[in-house]
């Protein structure tokens, strides 16, 4: 399966998922989307403790879910179908980075 792929959920909902971010690394992953993006938390984090770490952020009226689970990893959710373009803007800047990213590791 990809590291990085979008596809919607058993909800209809569409996801963009990051399959290789360990549980540790998501914090880093949502402060480093909520900053470049100005997202404000809709809600708290809602967490097991274990396998599962979830919250919401909006821009304007758009909320996306910035979500971890031991099944997918990081995913990134739209959860009205107006919020669509901004996971796919989303998507669009994590691919850019990451290649980046790889790119000066290669070098």
């Amino acid at each position: 399966m990809p590291a990085n792929q979008s596809y919607r959920n058993a909800s209809g909902q569409l996801t963009f998922e990051m399959s290789d971010v360990p549980a540790d690394r998501y914090a880093a992953v949502r402060d480093a989307i909520s900053a470049e993006f100005g997202l404000a938390p809709h809600n708290p984090p809602v967490t097991n403790g274990c396998d599962i770490i979830f919250q919401d952020f909006r821009l304007g009226e758009q909320i996306v879910g910035l979500e971890w689970d031991h099944w997918t990893s990081f995913t990134i959710v739209a959860q009205t179908p107006a919020s669509e373009p901004l996971v796919q803007k989303i998507a669009a800047w994590v691919l850019r980075s990451r290649r980046a990213h790889t790119q000066e590791s290669d070098a």
